[in-house]
């Protein structure tokens, strides 16, 4: 037999309301009496009844439970984005703040063959009080739709935008410093692989190295700038195509350091002594590569950790802020 809470009610001689407080856990701060508690609790569980997930939903302020949806394109050299390091720590952050306040964390992976409303329909149907995206950038038409439908959507590698709250290193400084580090050591031909050609993060790590460069007269002309899409192996295959005339290659991430340096070491080319080579990221495999890599901390745990205190910020009612996390330079032996 199926039970509603209205049949529930009945049998028991008690209100609807009276009911759904105890299945909702409000029974004593509605003076609802320890031994009704334990009489109604009792009688579901002899019945069978679970409440609906549903009407629970409706009833309630918050759903306690946040989605992270990760962009399955970050990462061109593998089909799993968790092999990702930059991901998976980024959502171990998430998942720890998360855990910490009571919430779970719901994780899909988004790319051009999801449907928009599948997205949409997370937040509308209340499966979720919240939304944190991990990407290149934004669309338009998310942007609008959210902003339209006031729902709280906190960004990681996106450009700052209205309504919507951001949270990103400082890559402008970190890759300034970076460019300063490899001056200092003598660098003045400079060569640039960049992530994508429309990603924030890859475009905020070029700014940051021109205005080093620029400090010290030396310009960096496009024909000196070749995206790689962040692949070690697009990286590798641009670099073993035509070695560029170059005494320092900046890549936007170590995944390509990884690959220019397999390539010029294949061509009898030395890193650090003839050409230096820089990544980003702090990626663990940086470290133990020979040479290890100089490379600049993205502090991914602090992005998801500040990702979930800034959404639950918006949760609660607040405004939409921009978080800047301070990140530094690894100096090690390819520079």
């Amino acid at each position: 037999m199926n039970y509603s809470l209205d049949k529930i009610a009945r049998e028991l001689g008690v209100s609807k309301s009276t009911v759904s407080l105890v299945l909702n856990g409000h029974a004593s701060e509605n003076r609802i009496s320890a031994e009704l508690e334990r009489t109604i609790k009792d009688y579901c569980r002899k019945v069978n009844y679970v409440p609906n997930i549903h009407a629970k939903r409706a009833g309630s302020k918050y759903v306690k439970n946040i989605g992270l949806l990760i962009n399955e394109n970050l990462l061109c050299d593998g089909s799993n984005p968790f092999s990702d390091q930059n991901a998976a720590e980024i959502t171990g952050g998430v998942v720890s703040a998360a855990a910490k306040k009571g919430f779970r964390v719901t994780i899909q992976f988004y790319n051009q063959t999801t449907a928009e409303s599948d997205i949409f329909n997370w937040l509308r149907d209340r499966e979720i009080d919240g939304l944190i995206y991990y990407g290149y950038s934004f669309d338009a038409r998310w942007h609008k739709c959210f902003m339209d439908e006031k729902r709280c959507v906190v960004g990681i590698g996106i450009q700052p935008c209205e309504g919507i709250a951001t949270v990103n290193v400082d890559n402008v400084g970190a890759m300034y410093e970076l460019g300063k580090l490899l001056l200092k050591k003598g660098r003045r031909r400079f060569f640039y692989l960049s992530g994508n050609q429309t990603g924030y993060v890859s475009g905020q790590r070029l700014e940051g190295l021109r205005k080093a460069l620029e400090e010290e007269g030396i310009s960096l002309s496009p024909e000196r700038i070749v995206c790689a899409d962040f692949s070690e192996e697009i990286a590798y295959c641009k670099i073993s195509e035509q070695i560029p005339d170059a005494d320092a290659i900046v890549c936007a991430n170590d995944d390509m350091a990884i690959g220019v340096i397999r390539a010029l070491t294949e061509k009898g080319i030395s890193v650090p002594d003839e050409v230096s080579v820089t990544g980003a990221d702090n990626i663990k495999i940086s470290r133990y590569f020979s040479p290890a890599i100089t490379t600049i901390d993205n502090c991914n745990a602090l992005l998801g950790k500040y990702a979930f205190e800034e959404l639950l910020h918006l949760i609660k009612g607040g405004k939409a802020r921009n978080k800047i996390v301070e990140s530094r330079v690894v100096s090690r032996a390819s520079c």
